[in-house]
């Protein structure tokens, strides 16, 4: 019969071997060389690092490891992963409302946050709608945008190097600002854009429309090129790993270093969607977008290997965090929203579900210096830390 402690006691149990516990003096003190603690000390000890190892390997189980293949290197990552995964959990469960702009029948379309505890935070939308807080603050007020434009904006960045808001529209419409509240009209006429995007070191593209690309190397004075695809939409932009890299409705993939020369990746001219791309320095790009469309991942955005067949959970949404893959579905009318989580393959079950039901039409999610910021109609959501 084997017997073994859970606790301190002074008193064995019927059968147990010898004293349980140290002396008073020595369970502070420790014992002098030579000294021999009670037997019952060591059962007592070891039972503690046997309880530890049992923990140990239900970890290293619940993530995806044998306890054949788990050195101390393993272990440590699949501590890692089991923590960040409930730092995700965390962040998107936590997603609450902070501001209600009521400016509707306007809604806000996207978000963009200078860096840093103080960073400021400009969200725009249509009908030329920007409204910005001060700062840490969650108290947004409205901003006018550069006359003559009063058409809608679809998306906005922040260039760290340049200090610069940079916000895109219809008709080919760019406007930036260092956040002060004053708007500038840079660029205008033509196609609309959909995306815009830096390199963080004062590179800006543009991208949208009718294979329309537009670059600037300040944020002020912006050029024209063609992307390589013709006719067709650009519906998402990337950079990582020293490339821009944008992705079309057709299905098709291009990359960039200097966002003057696009080099195809990719071509297809299926069935048009919502094509969309992601990058996260933990794992990589991924390509998916429309139910008719494959997925596609990268570590370099220049060679692409198809990793799924036509996979109909892209065309919501799509994002990367340093733990695993995340997956958004919209309902038709945007007042249901349901985020899927795997750590390991795309096309894997789900480790969690959140769902969320709002009031408003909650469209649009972004970590942003791994915060969750989200928008729906009149209203600016906010989300935990990872």
């Amino acid at each position: 019969m084997e017997l073994k402690l859970d606790q301190w006691a002074t008193t064995p149990p019927a059968g147990y071997p010898g004293p349980i516990s140290p002396p008073t003096g020595k369970r502070s003190a420790g014992f002098a060389n030579g000294e021999e603690p009670p037997a019952g000390y060591f059962n007592h000890a070891w039972d503690a690092l046997s309880d530890m190892q049992n923990e140990l390997a239900n970890l290293i189980t619940g993530a995806g490891l044998t306890r054949v293949e788990s050195d101390l290197a393993q272990v440590l990552k699949a501590i890692d992963v089991l923590i960040g995964r409930a730092q995700l959990k965390t962040a998107l469960t936590t997603v609450r409302v902070i501001y209600d702009t009521a400016i509707g029948p306007q809604t806000l379309k996207a978000l963009a946050r200078a860096p840093g505890d103080t960073g400021k935070a400009i969200a725009v939308g249509t009908e030329a709608t920007i409204q910005a807080n001060s700062g840490p603050n969650t108290s947004f007020a409205a901003q006018t945008a550069g006359a003559p434009f009063t058409g809608d904006f679809t998306d906005i960045t922040y260039d760290p190097t340049l200090g610069l808001f940079i916000a895109v529209g219809q008709a080919g419409e760019i406007q930036t600002s260092t956040g002060n509240g004053t708007w500038t009209r840079r660029a205008s006429g033509g196609a609309r854009f959909r995306k815009v995007l830096t390199n963080g070191l004062g590179l800006c593209v543009a991208t949208g429309e009718g294979n329309v690309i537009k670059y600037s190397t300040n944020g002020t004075t912006w050029n024209t090129t063609t992307g390589p695809f013709e006719s067709q939409w650009h519906t998402g932009l990337v950079f990582g790993e020293g490339v821009f890299v944008t992705v079309t409705d057709g299905g098709s993939i291009a990359s960039s270093s200097d966002g003057v020369t696009w080099i195809p990746r990719r071509s297809d001219g299926g069935a048009s969607g919502a094509g969309e791309v992601i990058y996260d320095p933990a794992l990589g790009f991924i390509f998916g977008g429309n139910p008719e469309h494959d997925v596609y991942r990268s570590a370099d955005g220049i060679t692409w290997t198809q990793i799924h067949d036509q996979c109909a959970i892209y065309q919501s949404g799509l994002f990367g965090s340093p733990y695993g893959w995340l997956v958004m579905l919209w309902s038709a009318a945007g007042t249901s929203v349901t985020a899927r989580y795997s750590a390991t393959a795309v096309d894997a079950p789900a480790d969690f579900i959140v769902d969320y039901v709002t009031t408003e039409q909650l469209m649009w999610m972004k970590f942003i210096y791994g915060q969750l910021w989200a928008l729906g109609g009149t209203k600016i959501y906010l989300g935990g830390v990872l």
